[in-house]
């Protein structure tokens, strides 16, 4: 398995590995603090989310999901979804 981790402007990327091209696409995903410990979600894959005791266990789930939902659009031939959420954080004076 391999994990990367992009901060570049375009959320598809291109990478020779082994004499062939492996494509990638990166996703926003959102996390949030709940009573019970952290939860996850992607706002481009509808219905991919993911909870935890942790943050770091959240991470690992939301990976894994987002993993298992992209295999089987690909082996079912559907369109995998192209990326569009973005985010900010703003800043107020109180």
């Amino acid at each position: 398995m391999f994990i990367f981790n992009f901060f570049a402007g375009k959320a598809v990327r291109r990478f020779k590995f082994k004499n062939s091209f492996i494509m990638m696409r990166k996703y926003l995903v959102v996390y949030e603090k709940t009573k019970t410990g952290y939860s996850a979600y992607v706002p481009d894959l509808p219905g991919i989310a993911a909870t935890g005791k942790t943050k770091l266990k959240v991470e690992k789930n939301i990976f894994e999901g987002i993993q298992f939902h992209l295999e089987g659009l690909k082996e079912e031939h559907y369109r995998i979804p192209r990326a569009s959420a973005e985010s900010e954080m703003l800043v107020f004076t109180l």
